[in-house]
């Protein structure tokens, strides 16, 4: 799904929660995420090499206990909002099933 596409739903506020806020927190994410990003397959995939392996809470909050904060600010700093996603959706889901569900919650509008 295009960055630019998500923006434009954001901001037009169909999305009811949990989804609004999933995809606000996604958006938030991608925004301080280091690398230049076009759609949230691009950005899943850029995490998934950054922390080796799928992206769930668990595998973030690892990656984030080792990683050298003064090297990868940004990139801490995505990832730390990134987990707030966690708030609305099981911690053993990944975020692979959760954009393909919000991807569902998207075509209804």
């Amino acid at each position: 799904m295009q960055i630019t596409h998500l923006e434009r739903i954001m901001n037009t506020n169909v999305l009811r929660n949990p989804w609004n806020n999933t995809l606000e927190t996604l958006l938030n994410s991608v925004n301080d995420w280091p690398n230049s990003v076009n759609t949230l397959e691009d950005f899943e995939s850029q995490i998934e090499n950054t922390i080796k392996g799928p992206i769930c809470k668990k595998n973030i909050e690892e990656y984030l206990k080792n990683v050298d904060y003064s090297l990868n600010a940004w990139e801490s700093e995505s990832l730390f909002v990134l987990l707030g996603i966690y708030d609305n959706h099981s911690a053993e889901e990944c975020l692979k099933d959760i954009i393909y569900k919000l991807s569902i919650e998207i075509q209804r509008y």
